[in-house]
């Protein structure tokens, strides 16, 4: 019986306890804190039309900016490129220049041989050709250059060209026009149009008068 009118006095103790809330208790509820704060959005959309076209514009040229340094870019490399393949094609075609470069005194002691032995061979009627073995030796050498790019220049009897002829000397001749070449001491060489040697070469001039 005792215990329990002291428990339904406990019951009616806590239903009369009053309940505080946190609007007694001077606190901000957080639902209302966040419905009056502006969003980034909400300032967006509230600045003023001048500022937004003025920021659009700054966009725009920021992006042509970018679009001419991309197509400066592309063309350097572009331009690279071309180059790496010209300087790899020019490194194909020349690589044999030092090779013909050492190769041309022989091929100039063989000329000279096929020369001296025709004079000789005109006073030796017996003997044997000689000076034909040499020319055909000299000629398959010749044929050999040939199929690798190398030109030979003997411009005899042809207009001087500074640009593959070097002149040595320089001769009054009334039967050849003035800057003719009379003589070639010494035939030139080209690799795939590229000069290896000048021709060496005796001139034409006008014919002096007193």
């Amino acid at each position: 019986m005792i215990a329990s009118e002291q428990n339904e006095l406990g019951k009616a103790e806590e239903e009369g306890t009053p309940k505080t809330t946190s609007e007694e208790l001077g606190e901000p509820e957080a639902s209302a804190a966040t419905e009056d704060k502006p969003t980034e959005k909400d300032t967006e959309t509230n600045r003023p039309p001048e500022d937004l076209s003025a920021t659009l514009k700054h966009l725009e040229g920021r992006v042509e900016e970018l679009q001419d340094q991309l197509l400066r870019r592309q063309a350097e490399v572009e331009n690279i490129q071309k180059r790496a393949s010209r300087e790899a094609a020019n490194a194909r075609k020349f690589a044999l220049e030092p090779f013909v470069t050492d190769l041309l005194p022989a091929i100039d002691s063989l000329i000279k041989a096929r020369e001296s032995l025709q004079d000789y061979q005109k006073q030796q009627a017996d003997k044997p050709n000689l000076a034909d073995g040499v020319a055909l030796c000299l000629q398959q050498l010749t044929d050999a250059m040939k199929k690798n790019g190398v030109r030979q220049i003997d411009p005899l009897g042809e207009p001087f060209d500074p640009g593959f002829h070097e002149a040595v000397a320089m001769t009054a001749n009334e039967q050849a026009e003035p800057n003719t070449v009379l003589e070639v001491y010494e035939v030139g060489y080209t690799l795939n149009d590229r000069l290896i040697r000048a021709a060496r070469v005796v001139v034409s001039t006008l014919e002096q008068k007193n």
